[in-house]
């Protein structure tokens, strides 16, 4: 369940690395067996360019796999929604005749749904639930960012900190 590890070099071990380090391996003996220095000694390793943890990484694919399944909910009661308010609409539109029986009845059956079904509930649930989706999707991000590269980091953080502070006056304007 690892999403991004084939996604960035820096995390995975790539083979063009491990077959220079057994490169430079052989040409620090070769040296030493020409220079009559080789005491068979293993040279020390090169730097690490990054040191990237594995328990980030599942971290952030439980973040981002929480992220997705928020934001399919969301879609899903957006459709559902959708689908009965053109139901109730329908059965409800002026041009009904309202001495018909039937029509009597689906206009009492849509009633009847919306007492059953609570779109108002669905709706509220959709405004809690998509803006944690983006924001999980942006923290996965960050961290993400910020283990393999600080730079792009802090600037993601910085744009979403100004984009927030947005988000919370206009949500605080229009209450």
């Amino acid at each position: 369940m690892v999403f991004i590890a084939g996604g960035n070099s820096k995390m995975l071990c790539s083979p063009i690395a491990a077959n220079a380090l057994i490169v430079a391996q052989m040409s620090y003996d070769l040296m030493g067996i020409l220079n009559g220095t080789y005491d068979g000694t293993q040279p020390p390793p090169p730097p690490s360019p990054m040191s990237y943890r594995p328990s980030v990484s599942i971290w952030i694919n439980i973040i981002w796999s929480f992220s997705l399944t928020f934001s399919l909910i969301c879609a899903f009661f957006g459709w559902s929604l959708r689908r009965w308010a053109f139901r109730y609409r329908l059965h409800n539109s002026p041009r009904v005749d309202l001495r018909d029986p039937r029509a009597r009845h689906r206009r009492l059956q849509a009633i009847n749904g919306l007492e059953t079904f609570r779109p108002s509930a669905m709706v509220a649930l959709l405004y809690i639930l998509l803006p944690l989706s983006v924001f999980l999707f942006y923290f996965g991000l960050i961290l993400f960012l910020i283990h393999t590269d600080p730079t792009p980091g802090m600037a993601l953080i910085s744009s979403l900190v100004i984009a927030g502070l947005l988000y919370v006056f206009l949500l605080f304007l229009r209450a």
